[in-house]
């Protein structure tokens, strides 16, 4: 089997580290104009800035989602897709959750709300509206939700709403695909009952057949043991036999670095 696209984590963890702008970073993979696969991917836990008004509320700690941060960038480097992964850390604001619960820690009204114009409204926005654009002059689009969290052995969750049907069938489908033999991944559908996700959100705002939310649950432990070709590729060639893409030319994808050096329903 082919081996995954060669990845660099450095210039995004850089970047991760001292953005202090757009609050996130967007990245279009590839020279083409636009994707194979109408595929949008997002990271929302992948960053560690604290913003310089915040250090004293908040320690810069360098931690983020990296492994899950290696792996979105490399299922966009192979499917040529948009890739929205936020810069601030988890630890200060969570841009999935809703407003009322994004700002993690304590702050003074006035910080509270300038975190909140300055980083958790933009990363929705610019998100929604890229995926707003695809729905208008496309079908369908896929839009992928990365992230790593503790699971057994080597599991792999794919998570959407079974009450939409058209999105559950698309998880299915591709479950099949990923515990074939050949893939050697335990992987489990499962149906989510999280109401306050961004991509509730946006089921609520467009029907499955445009619109399909799967969030990708990757197993941390597995991941941190160096296997992130044994995700990352059965991902990208799976998903491509789902919708009947044409396969590309994969490398082998480099290995993760240690981390950055961080200063800080219709159906």
């Amino acid at each position: 089997m082919a081996c995954a696209a060669p990845i660099d984590m450095e210039p995004l963890a850089r970047k991760l580290e001292t953005s202090g702008e757009a609050g996130f970073a967007k990245e279009r993979r590839g020279d083409k104009e636009t994707t194979m696969l109408d595929v949008v991917v997002s990271c929302a836990y992948g960053g560690c800035h604290i913003p310089s008004a915040y250090q004293t509320d908040l320690r810069p700690n360098g931690e983020f989602d990296r492994h899950a941060l290696a792996v979105a960038r490399a299922l966009t480097d192979d499917l040529n897709a948009p890739l929205y992964a936020s810069t601030i850390a988890r630890t200060l604001l969570d841009v999935e959750a809703p407003v009322e619960r994004a700002v993690v820690i304590d702050l003074a009204e006035g910080l509270h709300q300038a975190l909140l114009t300055e980083y958790y409204y933009p990363f929705r926005r610019a998100l929604s509206n890229d995926i707003h654009e695809h729905i208008a002059t496309r079908h369908r689009i896929v839009h992928l939700a990365i992230r790593s969290v503790q699971l057994p052995g080597d599991q792999l969750h794919l998570v959407a709403r079974s009450s939409r049907s058209a999105e559950w069938q698309f998880v299915e489908q591709w479950c099949a695909l990923l515990t074939a033999p050949r893939v050697g991944m335990t992987v489990r559908a499962l149906a989510c009952d999280d109401g306050h996700s961004l991509q509730h959100e946006l089921r609520l705002r467009y029907a499955a057949r445009s619109y399909l939310a799967v969030e990708v649950r990757l197993n941390r432990t597995w991941l941190a043991s160096g296997h992130h070709n044994s995700v990352h590729l059965p991902l990208v060639t799976t998903l491509r036999q789902l919708v009947g893409a044409e396969q590309p030319q994969h490398k082998p994808m480099r290995p993760l670095p240690a981390g950055p050096q961080a200063a800080t329903d219709p159906k």
